[in-house]
């Protein structure tokens, strides 16, 4: 069976300064991937390549078989693939009921926007809550929650989470991972991201150590979880 996301033999940088040197990964439909490392390895930029935000020097991107490295980023989300990026970005003068029907704008399903807005509402009672509130009114964590509910309002097939707990409490850090854990019945693939490395095992299937640009090591989450090594692979302590 063909992955839903094959990334192969990547390579991409910023001017003279080489990143990503030759990443290979893949998601099959269903699963959810996690990618750990240190700080400035290029968990990040590899994202970016996939949503068509940079684009790589070499190497291929293929969703459901189709290359995605000369698409543009509308084009890759009309494949169904949403990035949430690392801060939310939202637009502060608009209330949390009008920044999620923006993301269902990007929606190609048409007539879906009540039915996801009170999915999004049951995934994050918080924001049911403040449904008429500015969204820059709210909390670090409420943003964060507001800015995955957007893009899960676009219809995610695929959906990127790029450090949806940075600087946020321990308590909303839990919210927010029980929020990933139950909204993967939502969609057909996750990627994550996360400072937390426990969050990350806790939520997916797989888990690739990214350092240096490269996959060091790779594995079943639940196997991870609690590993020494993984952790000082995910310090950059090798």
């Amino acid at each position: 069976m063909t992955p839903m996301l094959e990334i192969e033999k990547l390579h991409a940088g910023y001017g003279k300064s080489l990143v990503l040197r030759g990443i290979n990964l893949h998601v099959a439909q269903g699963e959810a991937i996690g990618l750990l490392g240190p700080n400035g390895h290029g968990k990040t930029t590899l994202l970016r390549c996939v949503s068509a935000l940079h684009r790589p020097s070499r190497g291929d991107i293929r969703f459901e078989g189709t290359s995605l490295v000369t698409c543009s980023t509308r084009a890759v989300l009309q494949h169904g693939i949403v990035h949430v990026p690392q801060g939310s970005r939202l637009f502060p003068g608009l209330t949390v009921t009008d920044c999620l029907r923006l993301g269902a704008a990007a929606n190609p399903r048409r007539g879906v926007a009540r039915t996801l807005l009170s999915e999004v509402f049951d995934l994050f009672p918080k924001l049911a809550q403040r449904r008429t509130q500015l969204a820059g009114t709210l909390s670090g964590g409420e943003r964060q929650m507001l800015s995955i509910g957007a893009g899960l309002m676009a219809g995610p097939r695929l959906l990127i989470l790029d450090e949806p707990t940075l600087g946020l409490s321990p308590k909303v850090r839990h919210e927010l991972a029980a929020a990933v854990q139950a909204m993967r019945s939502r969609i057909e693939a996750l990627i994550i991201v996360d400072g937390d490395m426990d969050l990350v095992l806790g939520v997916t299937d797989r888990f690739f150590v990214i350092e240096s640009g490269q996959v060091v090591r790779t594995g079943e989450s639940a196997a991870g979880a609690g590993s020494d090594q993984i952790m000082a692979l995910f310090l950059g302590e090798t």
